[in-house]
């Protein structure tokens, strides 16, 4: 039933994980990720902006482009942060 374990390498636990997204802290990690947030945000914006029929769907389209491009930003900083 249940398994007594000796205090060898192999039963115990395994280290932490390394980070998946090292980045420098600071802005030196900000400088890194702006530019490529930057060209998302423009492509979220601008894509409806140009596809758009009418002035309508042009300004709902960059409003749902700028939300779009929030929620990347959101969830890059999430995981570079953890």
């Amino acid at each position: 039933m249940g398994r007594s374990c000796p205090a060898e390498p192999s039963c115990l636990p395994a280290e932490p994980a390394e980070p998946r997204l090292a980045l420098p802290q600071g802005i030196d990690g900000s400088l890194i990720l702006v530019p490529a947030l930057l060209a998302l945000g423009v492509l979220a914006v601008g894509l409806p902006i140009f596809l758009a029929a009418t002035r309508t769907e042009a300004v709902l389209g960059a409003v749902a482009g700028f939300l779009v491009a929030a929620d990347l930003l959101m969830a890059v900083s999430f995981v570079s942060r953890s």
